[in-house]
């Protein structure tokens, strides 16, 4: 959340930047929707009681059978173990990765990981060097690593971000969070820490992987010093974790194992990469108090447009700005139905009774977010596009009327 808002001030900061930094939060908040909207379905009282319903009513069957009891009785608690030993290592591996993730870490924590990377190329003779880091190519090979151009309005921002998200994990008592601190909070800590790192100017940089190997492992550089024990830790972290992991995925193939046998055909298997096809059928749901539609019409793209004056996310291409002359705006676009579509199915096509392809499933709503983990019929809808839109489009819109005729006529022009 922090980095999201934080985005929002720095495109006030720099209006040149905006559709760079505008581009960069949507892609931020459709992750953040996603982690935000399943915790909020997980915590909601009524998905929280259909779960416990199915849980209990499924442990009943197993323990009132001795068979099954005796096969699968301790996989619940089995299970509540192995969760349990993921929370002591979940919020290390959180803390000890942030500075490497390619969304979200600051570009100051990679090129301190590729200088400490570096001390095992310079610890070799010369001779057994790689070209680039022989004595000839070393000081170019150097400032290609450490580019004293770095965006720092970005990367200062993410670095305080990453900081205190540490801290959020390790607590702020935590030695690595005091040293990255400084004991500071927001912007000011990325402005203390750059003061106090080399990673301030790479100038400072090159001139100290200069000096060798011994002068970087002898650093105590607070970034660097980080990079050297979080490389430490994530190898002891990622073993715990992969062990955790081996373990579960035992319990919960038999967790599997028993609700097929209980259930039997009753419930559809989960999902394993084969083949899937599902039917549902066309649905109005509930929205925003009040009721979302099962299709919409290029009427309603255009209220949006004129309605939100032209503006961002509601804004159109210049080949739709102007409504093209033969465009009908009654056209069906875009149709919500029924379908499970959990999971990802952008692009599937979508037939009718008489397997004629009608549109192409691009999404689910926002309420099918928690289908991972249960279905809720009232609200949980695919969205897909309406064929008839897409045909029209390359009709009026895109001068693709070759393809709209070979679609049209199931036959390839001459």
């Amino acid at each position: 959340d922090s980095y999201y808002y934080a985005l929002e001030d720095l495109i006030k900061e720099d209006d040149s930047r905006k559709k760079e930094l505008e581009d960069l939060r949507v892609d931020l908040g459709n992750s953040q929707k996603v982690i935000a909207t399943t915790l909020k379905g997980l915590k909601d009282t009524y998905v929280y009681a259909k779960k416990m319903d199915f849980q209990k009513k499924l442990q009943e069957a197993v323990w009132n059978n001795s068979e099954l009891k005796e096969q699968y009785g301790k996989v619940w608690e089995n299970i509540e173990k192995t969760r349990a030993e993921m929370r002591k290592v979940g919020p290390q591996m959180a803390a000890y990765s942030i500075g490497f993730n390619g969304l979200f870490g600051s570009k100051y924590f990679a090129l301190a990981k590729s200088l400490n990377d570096l001390v095992k190329e310079l610890q070799k003779p010369e001779d057994q060097r790689e070209a680039k880091f022989k004595a000839a190519k070393l000081d170019s090979t150097l400032e290609a690593m450490f580019p004293d151009k770095v965006d720092k309005l970005l990367e200062n921002t993410k670095l305080w971000i990453n900081v205190e998200y540490m801290a959020l994990n390790l607590g702020k008592d935590d030695p690595v969070v005091k040293k990255l601190s400084g004991g500071k909070s927001g912007k000011a800590i990325a402005e203390n820490l750059l003061d106090e790192s080399i990673f301030g100017d790479m100038d400072d940089v090159i001139d100290l992987a200069k000096e060798g190997a011994d002068a970087i492992l002898k650093s105590e550089d607070p970034i660097l010093m980080y990079v050297r024990e979080a490389a430490k830790r994530t190898t002891e972290l990622q073993k715990q974790v992969q062990e955790i992991n081996d373990t579960e995925n035992i319990y919960d193939d038999m967790l599997g194992q028993v609700i097929v046998k209980i259930h039997n055909t009753e419930l559809p298997p989960d999902a394993n990469f084969t083949l899937r096809l599902s039917d549902g059928t066309l649905k109005p749901f509930e929205y925003n108090g009040t009721v979302a539609p099962d299709f919409t019409t290029f009427y309603g793209m255009y209220d949006r447009f004129f309605s939100f004056r032209k503006t961002y996310p509601w804004d159109l291409h210049s080949r739709w700005a102007k409504v093209p002359s033969g465009l009908d705006l009654s056209t069906p676009f875009n149709f919500v139905s029924s379908n499970d579509i959990v999971g990802g199915n952008s692009g599937s096509p979508v037939i009718n009774k008489n397997a004629e392809v009608v549109g192409l499933a691009f999404d689910g709503n926002i309420d099918s977010i928690i289908g991972n983990y249960i279905y809720i019929p009232y609200n949980n809808r695919m969205v897909a596009v309406d064929s008839r839109a897409m045909v029209h489009a390359m009709d009026e819109v895109y001068d693709a009327e070759r393809i709209a005729d070979e679609l049209k006529s199931g036959k390839i022009s001459e």
